[in-house]
């Protein structure tokens, strides 16, 4: 992977969830919102690939635009999903999945 010259800054609250990701190959983050948390966890190699869903379009878009300012398109396969019904055993299998759900993060941390 490409060294970045140019890295996201997290908020306390999402640096505390992204913290908490073991290092894992494929990480599923369900619920990404502005996709902010998915490329921090690519550009510091907590994750190989990250499988970035949202169930809304809007910020589905959002995470599209802020992917592409970073150049991490073959990093980050964003899709609308509820939930992880985009998520296949076809997609992950032989690769680990660490699933991770801000909003349950968020509501946990605080």
């Amino acid at each position: 992977m490409a060294e970045y010259t140019r890295k996201i800054e997290l908020s306390k609250r999402m640096k505390a969830i992204a913290d908490m990701v073991p290092k894992s190959s494929v990480v599923a983050d369900v619920g990404c919102d502005h996709g902010f948390v998915s490329i921090w966890l690519v550009q510091n190699a907590v994750a190989e690939k990250v499988i970035a869903m949202d169930v809304n379009k809007g910020p589905l878009a959002r995470a599209k635009e802020h992917v592409g300012a970073f150049g991490l398109e073959e990093y980050i396969d964003l899709r609308l999903s509820d939930g992880l019904a985009e998520v296949t055993k076809e997609n992950v299998l032989p690769m680990f999945l660490e699933i991770f759900c801000q909003e349950i993060h968020g509501y946990m941390v605080g």
